[in-house]
Formats: structure tokens, sequence, C-alpha cells
């Protein structure tokens, strides 16, 4: 195998601190452990049987994890996010709920913890484990234990894991809008806190003229015109919207929409696509700090004009766009 500096340079450390590298070099060989434990259950899932299983360690782990899971243990904010992360086949996230359950021995939780890996483990387990295959026995059994432990644990969590667990197996799933993903918005996705700095409201300068009106010198210009947009950007990490927008409804009419579905479609057809991003929010940015930065959304069309009647807007005008 052969390095390259320009692909490789975070590798080596070359852009941090002796300091920050050693973090990052611990953090990686941490994940490589567990990852390496993902590998060889996955392949060990594919043959074991309920009689193996029985007299394994990995009985009381797997039995223990579910515990944890339902009972928002700590360990839950790092798996929770897995079991919707397959919108368009519930079967495949349930199996990857179950390697992960399978998996994840104290030591190694340990390692997640402390190299500061829990809120990304999700997207990193996306990313390097491929199809899960379970002996169809096997499964069967591990799913009644979930079955068991949730029945158990009368918890809010116990009840929507009873009722992923429940759904009909099917090969294909309509698209699914997420409807459960309010739940674990503080679980795995990472929060976004906005520094104090960023919400101190600006001096308004002119009171009697709209914002979007205020002529702005343009410094490669040098005329007292309004800038226009000068960056735009696209491809948004979809995952992350709930943490910014929460269990709104738009963030819900933004799911039944159809560059969305398109999106989610695409991706389910798509080999190796294990990142969920989408255009259906832009971001337009300005030249200068004196305008607003603006977010274009696209929802679905009847979703969409209920928001619209529900905002009463005062004013309206016709226009037809070729874009």
């Amino acid at each position: 195998m052969e390095f390259s500096l320009d692909h490789d340079a975070s590798l080596f450390g070359l852009d941090d601190t002796t300091d920050q590298h050693q973090l990052k070099l611990n953090a990686a060989n941490a994940f490589s452990k567990v990852r390496k434990a993902l590998d060889r259950n996955n392949t060990i899932l594919r043959t074991l049987t309920v009689r193996q299983f029985s007299r394994r360690k990995t009985n009381k782990y797997f039995i223990d994890n579910v515990t944890k899971l339902v009972q928002k243990d700590d360990k839950s904010r790092a798996i929770w996010p897995l079991i919707y992360a397959d919108s368009l086949n519930r079967n495949n996230s349930i199996d990857q709920l179950i390697l992960v359950l399978f998996t994840l021995t104290d030591t190694l939780w340990k390692d997640i913890k402390d190299n500061s890996l829990v809120n990304i483990f999700a997207e990193l387990y996306s990313r390097v484990v491929g199809n899960v295959e379970i002996f169809p026995e096997m499964r069967a059994k591990l799913v009644d234990i979930i079955k068991d432990i949730c029945h158990k644990n009368m918890t809010e969590d116990g009840q929507n894991l009873l009722g992923h667990l429940d759904a009909p197996r099917t090969k294909r799933r309509r698209i699914d809008p997420y409807e459960r993903e309010s739940c674990i918005l503080s679980r795995g996705i990472p929060v976004i806190n906005l520094r104090p700095e960023c919400l101190v409201p600006p001096q308004i300068d002119h009171p009697d003229i709209p914002p979007d009106h205020v002529p702005k010198t343009s410094l490669r210009l040098s005329t007292d015109l309004p800038l226009a947009v000068v960056v735009q950007f696209s491809e948004a990490h979809g995952g992350r919207l709930g943490a910014v927008l929460g269990d709104s409804p738009m963030l819900k009419a933004m799911k039944v929409g159809r560059q969305w579905c398109w999106e989610r479609q695409r991706d389910a057809v798509t080999q190796g696509a294990t990142e969920m991003r989408t255009d259906a929010i832009i971001a337009m940015i300005p030249g200068t700090a004196t305008q607003d930065i603006t977010f274009v959304l696209r929802v679905g069309y009847w979703a969409g004009w209920e928001i619209t009647k529900y905002l009463g807007f005062g004013s309206s005008g016709d226009m037809e766009t070729t874009t």
C-alpha cells in the first residue's frame, strides 16, 4: 500500500499538533478494534445456531445491550440512529441493529466513549459495514429476545422498538418520510449549538428601507448596488436536518417532497451509497455580512400549501419561472 501526502495528510498529522495527532490516532485505533469485531461477528452470524449462541458469552452481552437500549443508557445514543438508518428496507436496519447489539462488549464501548466517538458511531458504522446476513433460526431467536425485553421494560423507547420489529417484513418499503426520526435527535445526531456571538441582533441603520433594498458597496466593482449571491451550497447532510428543524411540519413537508423522495430512491439503487445527501435545502450566501443568508427549502406540494395557508402571507404576486 502506498501513501499520498495529498490524501493522507491527516493520517500523519501534518496539519495537527503532536497532541492532536495522537488523539486522532487513538480514536482511529479504537474504532479499528470495533470494526474488526463487527467484521468477525458479521461472519459468525451467517451460520450461528441457537444452540451455539446459548453457550457463548455474547448471549449475555446481547441481552445487556438490548436492556440498556430501551432504558436510555448512554450506549443508546450511539445505537438508536441505526434503527432508522435504512428507510427503504426495515429488515436491513433490524439486522444492522442485531449485529451491533451482538458485538459491543463493555471494553469496546469504553473505547468508543473514551475517544469521543459516541455521536459519530452510527455514521462510522454505516460506512464500513456492508450487508448483514443472519442465520434465519438465529435471527428469529434474537428478535424474540429483543421483544421480550421490550415487553418487560415498558418504556417509550421499548414501545418504539417493538413497533419497528412488528412492522410487516418486505423486500422493499415505500418511501418513508422518517415519521419516527424525532425520537432519535438526542441520541447520536450531532447537536448544533449556535455560539452566543451568532445570536446578537444586527443594528438596523435604515428603518424605512427593507434590508434587501439597502445599497451595499461592492469591493470588487466599487459601486453602490446590492450584491448578488456569491456562493450557493447544495448537497447538505440530510441526516442533520432534524437537529436544525426539530420534529417540525417544515421538516415533514420536506420529506414528502419530490426532491427528497427522488434522492432516497437513488440511494436505494446506487451501489456503495452510504451518506444521505440532499438538495431539498439550498444555502445562498451573500457577498457581505450586511445581507442575510437565504435557505431555500423544497417541500411536498400539498404539505407546502398547507403551511402557506397557515402562515397567512399578507402579499402575493403572480410569477412564472423556468428553473
